[in-house]
């Protein structure tokens, strides 16, 4: 296929030796030289055709496109615009500019800009799944969801929405869906570490540690110089109560990428679990410097303040953590144990509800809902928690 690209371009450089004034060669160039990876010169085939003819609006959009890869957003989304204002219709331009916007995290933007996309062309699969992953990063995992059940019904072979759908599926506690939709991704590419990863984790968090290391060690041997799959080893050492080595895992994955919030996340909750809690509030710090909207590091913060007794601290961790992620049960426990120490005993008890809500599984949820039913001297509801806890800890 790259020899095509390839090809394409010296003829089209021989066309222009006759037609220098051609603007659909230079654009369909821009494109070909878009393809080979070559993303400045295809900016300047596309600025050829736009000096020939400033109304191209196809010329606009593949500009739009090549300065995105060169992560030039403010001057794509220029670019697309201009495209936009000579064909609003043009789908290509919208869902370009909703991938630009996303990675500018101007979310509701984005989205607005996919909405366009869809309504154009509601059978668009890559723009039903792509609006998913905004609705999954601004923690409506619910609609994300549904976006992604949309992009599978046109394209039920995309791989890359099976999994996801798993992720959101993760972040709602829903681990048994997780691996029935990483084993969807599977049959389609067998080779996707992600999906082994993201596999394992889940497998992780439904107790079956064996086939979740095989999953994980599965991923590894696939692509070892992927940061989130050992990111996904950190996670599940740290479920196996391996916090050293899991430690170790989140170093790797941040060796290979530095700025990776969500592995400093997981390195910050494997300090905590070592009892490093002011080490483990500079690590989220860091998460947060890269990313102000990890809700996680957030919550994982949260967690280190309250152990370190400082509930003062943690109310705005949390508050923030749930601003950016009402799903996110850890969370919400965290929030009801700062309620149970300043003595607000039924908001605590709403707290874990709304946890178990989200994840009916969560033994560390029952088990707190426990002690604050226990504080309201309501001891048979207490000792059922107590019991529901202990069964899901098994």
């Amino acid at each position: 296929m790259l020899n095509n690209y390839t090809e394409a371009i010296i003829a089209f450089d021989e066309y222009l030796e006759i037609d220098p004034n051609n603007t659909s060669i230079w654009n369909n160039k821009g494109a070909a030289l878009f393809q080979l990876g070559k993303y400045s010169d295809a900016v300047t085939a596309c600025d050829k055709a736009l000096e020939i003819d400033p109304k191209y609006a196809d010329a606009w959009r593949n500009k739009g496109a090549a300065l995105g890869k060169l992560e030039q957003y403010a001057e794509a989304v220029t670019a697309l615009e201009k495209g936009l204002e000579i064909t609003p219709m043009d789908v290509m331009a919208w869902f370009n500019k909703g991938f630009i916007l996303g990675e500018l995290e101007q979310y509701t933007e984005a989205l607005k800009a996919y909405d366009n996309a869809i309504e154009i062309n509601p059978r668009h699969a890559d723009a039903w799944n792509n609006k998913g992953n905004i609705l999954r990063k601004i923690g409506k995992q619910y609609e994300a969801i549904r976006a992604f059940d949309k992009s599978l019904r046109i394209r039920p072979n995309n791989a890359d929405a099976w999994i996801n759908k798993g992720i959101a599926l993760f972040q709602l506690g829903k681990f048994s869906e997780v691996v029935s939709a990483c084993d969807k991704a599977l049959r389609i590419t067998p080779n996707d570490a992600e999906a082994w990863a993201n596999k394992g984790v889940a497998l992780g968090m439904l107790g079956k540690y064996g086939k979740a290391n095989t999953a994980i060690d599965k991923a590894l041997r696939i692509n070892s110089n992927n940061p989130k799959v050992w990111a996904s080893k950190g996670a599940l050492m740290i479920l196996l109560k391996n916090y050293t080595e899991a430690l170790n895992a989140f170093d790797k994955a941040l060796e290979i990428d530095p700025t990776n919030s969500g592995s400093l996340v997981g390195k910050s909750r494997a300090i905590i679990n070592l009892g490093k809690y002011e080490d483990a509030i500079a690590v989220c710090d860091k998460a947060l410097e890269i990313d102000p909207n990890e809700a996680d590091a957030w919550s994982n913060k949260a967690i280190a303040w309250i152990e370190l007794g400082k509930y003062d601290e943690a109310i705005p961790a949390c508050d923030k953590s749930l601003e950016l992620n009402s799903n996110n049960y850890e969370a919400w426990i965290s929030k009801g144990k700062v309620l149970l120490h300043f003595g607000k005993y039924p908001d605590a008890v709403i707290a874990c509800d709304t946890a178990l809500e989200i994840n009916p599984s969560y033994a560390e949820a029952w088990y707190f809902k426990g002690v604050v039913l226990n504080r309201l001297g309501r001891t048979k509801d207490s000792k059922n928690a107590f019991k529901k806890a202990k069964k899901l800890s098994k």
